[in-house]
């Protein structure tokens, strides 16, 4: 199935010849979108044995369809949320989280907006990297990590029942 946005990527393995993997990241596809056919067994067969996931954006709504997030406290787009809860249709077994812009629970790594994104990267990268590599990087991409709370787009949330 070709992404929802950006370039057209080549796949170079299959969900039955994927290696094993230690992370799996998940970018933001359009929530209305169904999962390509082979996804949601593949992300619960791989879950246990992964070292973390980490959702960007809507991934974690992608995500939440296959079941392994039910329990997890998790971040997703704000508007998304608001958008689903509205229609009744935010699954509830997940502990949406609506004023963070990141989370780590356990093994589950999980982001708010696009920008968010970047933020949970720069976690993953303080926890997972050499500080010094880490603060080279922070200066050539001239970029700042915002930390997970105080989230200024929280009161997108503000009243509804997650």
């Amino acid at each position: 199935m070709p992404a929802t946005s950006g370039p057209m990527q080549i796949p170079t393995c299959t969900y039955d010849d994927c290696p094993n993997l230690d992370f799996l990241l998940v970018p933001g596809p359009d929530p209305a979108t169904p999962l390509p056919i082979g996804m949601a067994d593949f992300v619960r067969t791989r879950f246990d044995s992964l070292k973390g996931l980490i959702t960007v954006c809507t991934g974690s709504l992608a995500i939440a369809q296959t079941g392994v997030l039910d329990g997890f406290q998790v971040c997703s787009n704000k508007i998304a949320l608001k958008a689903l809860a509205d229609a009744g249709k935010l699954p509830d077994k997940v502990k949406w989280i609506g004023d963070k812009r990141w989370t780590v629970d356990g093994k589950v790594w999980s982001s708010a907006g696009i920008t968010a994104g970047l933020d949970i990267a720069a976690e993953f990268a303080r926890v997972h990297f050499d500080p010094e590599i880490v603060e080279i990087v922070k200066l050539i991409s001239e970029y700042e990590p915002n930390p997970s709370q105080p989230d200024p787009f929280g009161k997108i949330l503000e009243g509804v029942p997650l």
